[in-house]
């Protein structure tokens, strides 16, 4: 178990914390190298961070990340350049009942701009795309 859990482990308390919350939401910031992607519990924190390549092994990391002890969150991606369209594919042909949402560039833009200000960085992308089925669930 966790910290403070009175059984001596030592296992952070981060793990713990994600193993016990199903993931909800998963915002993906996609580039043409490595991709960044946040998780957040059906209370819209933050539960899991964690970047990935489009490779064989990234996608896989991915995939164990998400869907883990069974969950099938909304998965949220910017549809810029082609990388969204190859883990799109891949998702949903090994999850097809996966939720996959295409967010609109500018509803991002206006929600980045509510949450952070003129800041624009690939970890506020990443958590302000995790945040759109909580602020705008008919997207």
């Amino acid at each position: 178990m966790g910290k403070g859990s009175g059984q001596g482990s030592t296992e952070p308390e981060f793990t713990y914390r994600r193993v016990l919350r199903l993931i909800y939401s998963v915002g993906i910031d996609l580039h043409q190298g490595s991709h960044r992607a946040r998780c957040l519990d059906e209370r819209a924190q933050l539960c899991d961070g964690f970047t990935f390549q489009t490779t064989a092994e990234g996608l896989a990391k991915l995939e164990e990340h998400i869907f883990l002890n069974g969950a099938n969150p909304i998965i949220v991606l910017e549809p810029a350049g082609l990388p969204w369209l190859m883990v799109a594919v891949y998702l949903r042909s090994r999850h097809p009942s996966c939720r996959l949402v295409k967010a609109r560039m500018q509803k991002m833009a206006a929600l980045r701009r509510y949450l952070r200000g003129p800041v624009k960085s690939d970890r506020l992308d990443a958590l302000t795309l995790a945040k759109m089925p909580f602020i705008d669930p008919s997207n």
